[in-house]
């Protein structure tokens, strides 16, 4: 049986060099075609030594193979001259400077003779072999290159004897030989250098053309003499034309980094994309890193890798500028992951606060960190993802309603979706916003709902679950308030998670708060009345009872519930239910029997009461368990406590 995978963001991008002028999206066919024209038209014998520059990830490899291609599928320009003999040689493949040497000429020889003119093919390459075996030697001393080299020297032909015959030869193959070197700027600075000799020395054969691709300030920079002779003016001596790949028209490259988040996004099942911060975002430093397509592919296979996991569970605005972090300033990325109290603290109190100054100092040295040239753009970037560090520079403080906003769009500078964004996993005894968004759908039908809610209270989640309905209770669709309400008052008694502090709900002031919330939505007294009275006539014993007590009028407070007589009848409705569970026995088997017994003798003649308990405890073992039932938790707090 297959197993069923989950969606990711589609297949990833090869950086692998373009080898098609279809797959051309920078247009660069036309600079091709100048220096095909060039090469193609070449009237001199002697050898041209052509320069391509390009920083790295600039497309040097694959303007070559464009190149290649536009050479090898061009027949004669005016002169009637054939097809170009096309070699390709890349230094970065060897590990020693007699193989490069060596096998510098043998890939000479092994493209001139595979498509040289029988005989005269065969006779260059030889030659060749044997040049290669000398110019080695004198490289490097390598005595494993010895034997080909006393080949040619019993002859009694040195390199010049050599390189003489090869100009006459080559000359006569009537074609001219075009030779690409690619990578040449990764190479060590002894190589290097012995390459460029070569092609100046040893190599530099008549009707030769070199296409030489590197980055002209590494180059340049191994290229400098301690004497004071500069790299750049070396290399003036061995170059007779130099290129330069243009650098992209930026609105090009944000088509194409478009285009491709696009592919990868709409193979990914995500959260809405807000448009006005995704514009803030994209031009608040964003758009900035992407210069080469190499980079636009590094971002986007990282976003398909790390966004599928996680993809409906953070905001896609945050989630692109927390990727963008990861994949080109990972000391940022990582400075971030480790600072989540001082970057998502949900504290309101202005002790309990980080102050300003330490977030700006703080942000400041984790800019300090970001590439050269990024240290701005980073710094909005991060005032853009939280809000608390651009409160610091315009003494902005947010509060619980911000908070309850940036938790319901899954942001960054949430504590509660923080780690989402750096685990790529929901955290343990985390509800995810397909659980949520699910339970929310289902609140109109009362026996879903009860059934999702049981299976949380069983799993040990349901005070997350809880905790999130909250922030969408004011949304809800109003037929949805009277099912949602039954629910509770009918689970109330099941909920079972304790105060984790001092300002932390219990379970049933999780459960009150909820109905009130819920209940508060109908603008008919009503119809606030009569939910009331089902769900303390119908629900659970201690959730009926707390609601009738908590829904009594008073002046100073907000209440459901405006007139007194209305509330009598809620309380009398609550009495009937403790009186009812006296008489079945349930009343004393309650978790929270201390609080009923109470709001009983309130409501009632005290005899009545004192009876029922007196009638409880006849007996020993009932005497024990009311005892411990009685038994309740409370927290303090003193100044001084830590």
């Amino acid at each position: 049986m297959n197993k069923r995978l989950p969606k990711n963001g589609g297949s990833l991008c090869s950086d692998e060099p373009i080898r098609s002028e279809e797959d051309d999206q920078l247009a660069r066919g036309r600079l091709v075609d100048v220096i095909a024209g060039h090469i193609l038209a070449t009237a001199s014998p002697e050898s041209v030594a052509i320069a391509l520059n390009g920083p790295w990830g600039a497309g040097k490899s694959s303007f070559l193979n464009l190149l290649e291609a536009r050479l090898s599928s061009q027949q004669a320009d005016e002169s009637n001259a054939s097809t170009p003999i096309v070699i390709r040689f890349n230094p970065w493949h060897y590990g020693s400077v007699d193989q490069l040497v060596r096998m510098f000429f043998a890939e000479l020889a092994r493209g001139i003779g595979k498509a040289g003119r029988g005989e005269l093919g065969k006779k260059i390459g030889k030659i060749l072999n044997a040049a290669g075996a000398l110019a080695g030697v004198f490289s490097s001393g390598a005595g494993s290159l010895l034997k080909d080299a006393g080949k040619a020297l019993e002859d009694d032909k040195g390199l010049p004897e050599l390189k003489a015959q090869l100009d006459a030869l080559l000359l006569e193959l009537d074609r001219r030989v075009v030779v690409f070197i690619d990578d040449i700027d990764r190479l060590e600075r002894d190589v290097l250098r012995l390459l460029f000799r070569m092609v100046r020395l040893n190599a530099h054969f008549r009707n030769v053309t070199y296409v030489l691709a590197f980055d002209r300030l590494v180059v340049e920079r191994h290229l400098d003499e301690e004497n004071g002779i500069r790299g750049r003016d070396y290399l003036e001596k061995i170059i007779q034309v130099s290129f330069d790949i243009p650098q992209p028209e930026p609105g090009m490259l944000h088509r194409i980094l478009s285009d491709e988040m696009s592919a990868a996004l709409d193979a990914i099942e995500t959260r809405p994309l807000d448009q006005h911060r995704w514009a803030n975002v994209f031009n608040s430093g964003f758009k900035e890193h992407f210069r080469t397509i190499r980079h636009i592919k590094r971002y986007v296979n990282g976003l398909r890798l790390t966004l599928a996991p996680v993809a409906r569970e953070v905001d896609l605005v945050d989630f692109l500028a927390i990727e963008l972090l990861r994949v080109f300033h990972p000391e940022i990325y990582l400075g971030i992951a480790e600072e989540k109290e001082t970057l998502v603290s949900e504290r309101t109190g202005s002790h309990d606060r980080v102050p300003s100054e330490r977030l700006r100092e703080w942000m400041a040295a984790l800019c300090e960190k970001a590439t050269p040239g990024f240290q701005e753009t980073i710094a909005e970037l991060l005032q853009r993802l939280f809000p608390h560090l651009e409160g610091a520079h315009t003494n902005t403080v947010y509060s619980a309603p911000s908070y309850r906003e940036w938790r319901k769009a899954c942001r960054v500078c949430s504590s509660e979706v923080f780690d989402k964004f750096f685990l790529l996993a929901i955290p343990t005894g985390e509800v995810s916003e397909i659980e949520l968004a699910s339970f929310l759908d289902q609140l109109g039908d009362v026996a879903a709902t009860t059934a999702t809610l049981c299976k949380y209270i069983n799993s040990g989640k349901a005070r997350r679950l809880l905790e999130r309905l909250e922030d969408f209770i004011d949304e809800l669709p109003e037929e949805h308030v009277a099912p949602l309400v039954t629910v509770m008052f009918a689970l109330g008694d099941e909920l079972r998670f304790k105060s984790q502090g001092i300002f932390d709900l219990t379970a049933d002031m999780q459960a009150a708060r909820i109905i009130y919330q819920s209940v508060r939505r109908l603008e008919s007294e009503d119809d606030r009345y009569d939910l009331l009275l089902k769900g303390i006539q119908d629900g659970a014993l201690y959730t009926a009872v707390q609601r009738a007590s908590l829904s009594e009028p008073k002046e100073s407070e907000e209440r459901l519930i405006s007139d007194h007589a209305r509330w009598e009848h809620l309380r009398d409705a609550a009495v009937e239910r403790i009186c009812d569970a006296d008489q079945d026995g349930s009343l004393w088997s309650l978790e929270k029997l201390a609080y009923v017994l109470f709001r009983w003798l309130e409501w009632t003649a005290e005899e009545e009461v004192r009876k029922a308990v007196a009638a409880q405890i006849a007996d020993d073992t009932h005497l024990v368990q009311f005892l411990e039932r009685m038994v309740w938790e409370s927290r303090s707090h003193t100044i001084g406590d830590k």
